[in-house]
């Protein structure tokens, strides 16, 4: 009977012990089964981005040779600004001194002093010469009658189709926010501040070392409150898709440290609004599985709150740059 029992007992065990095994097999095999699948969503991510950037720059190299393209009345030849007095629209105004057949858009307008406001826009007059040149960032001082006033170059050399942003803070420095482009291809955010009539040298936010060989169509929001500023971006840099946010306490010279604000997948398409209590509200596209939503946040120089969707949207370029007016308390 004990003998009975005693081979019973190492039956017993050795099922035991199989069982055990099988059971760490199948999850060793489970494991590699979830690692490989992980690494084959990243090649097949890096893959897509690879072929994103290599139509980017087919499409770049096919511009190139093509030279400029004519203009057209959709305002690819010149910038323009118009304006009313009582009731009754004053003739429009061009705002370069110098336009040429190329590309002048992505415009931002901002007041300057009472009689006067400004113009940045990206300029495209040394695209149309050979060989091409690179976009310009350039400014224009307008007086209250439309005339142009002055004229200068903030930056010889920036993306080609991302959206500037400006404003002017409460002590006076008008301040413009846009994609800069380097030598060797790096796309950053950097700023200019125009002080005593001239604008200071192009100083980078952060250095993300965001290189692409193409424009993203992905500019940077800037928004301040008395002199506190905050400019908000998007960034793909090491293929990792990111929305940071950072202020500046000192007008705009020099900024914080960004804080990352997006929740996992953004498409950026920022835009920023400070609030009354020195915190700012910023606004993204983010992509959800099949579909892609608008999202909000507020962030003060401590952190970062909860995200809150606004509206569901399309992850499509044709979906636009969504955008947020305060007034009063009212968002």
């Amino acid at each position: 009977r004990l003998e009975a029992e005693e081979a019973a007992r190492k039956i017993a065990e050795e099922q035991e012990k199989k069982a055990r095994e099988e059971q760490s097999q199948r999850a060793a095999e489970e494991k590699a089964q979830e690692e490989a699948a992980k690494r084959k969503a990243e090649e097949e991510e890096r893959q897509r981005e690879e072929e994103r950037v290599r139509k980017l720059v087919e499409e770049q190299h096919k511009r190139k040779k093509e030279g400029p393209k004519p203009a057209t009345r959709y305002g690819r030849k010149e910038l323009h600004v118009a304006g009313t007095s009582t009731r009754r629209r004053k003739p429009t105004r061009r705002v370069s001194a110098a336009a040429r057949p190329t590309e002048h858009g992505f415009a931002t307008l901002v007041p300057t002093v009472d009689d006067e406001f400004g113009v940045v826009w990206l300029d495209g007059r040394n695209t149309g010469q050979e060989p091409r040149g690179p976009m310009t960032l350039r400014y224009a001082a307008l007086g209250s009658d439309g005339e142009l006033r002055s004229e200068a170059v903030v930056d010889e050399s920036v993306c080609d189709c991302c959206s500037t942003d400006a404003l002017r803070t409460a002590d006076g420095p008008t301040i413009v926010a846009y994609r800069d482009r380097s030598a060797s291809e790096i796309r950053d955010i950097s700023v200019s501040r125009l002080s005593d009539s001239t604008w200071s040298a192009p100083r980078t936010v952060y250095g993300d070392n965001w290189e692409i060989a193409g424009c993203p169509v992905n500019g940077p929001a800037l928004a301040s409150n008395d002199n506190l500023v905050v400019t908000a971006w998007f960034t793909m840099a090491q293929n990792s898709p990111v929305v940071r946010v950072a202020f500046s306490d000192d007008r705009g010279q020099t900024f914080g440290r960004p804080i990352r604000i997006d929740d996992g997948n953004p498409l950026g398409r920022v835009d920023a609004i400070m609030l009354e209590d020195d915190s700012a509200l910023v606004s993204w596209i983010e992509q959800e599985d099949d579909a892609a939503q608008i999202l909000i946040r507020r962030i003060n120089p401590s952190g970062a709150f909860e995200s809150m969707t606004v509206a569901s949207t399309s992850g499509s370029r044709s979906s636009g740059f969504p955008r947020m007016v305060r007034f009063d308390n009212i968002i």
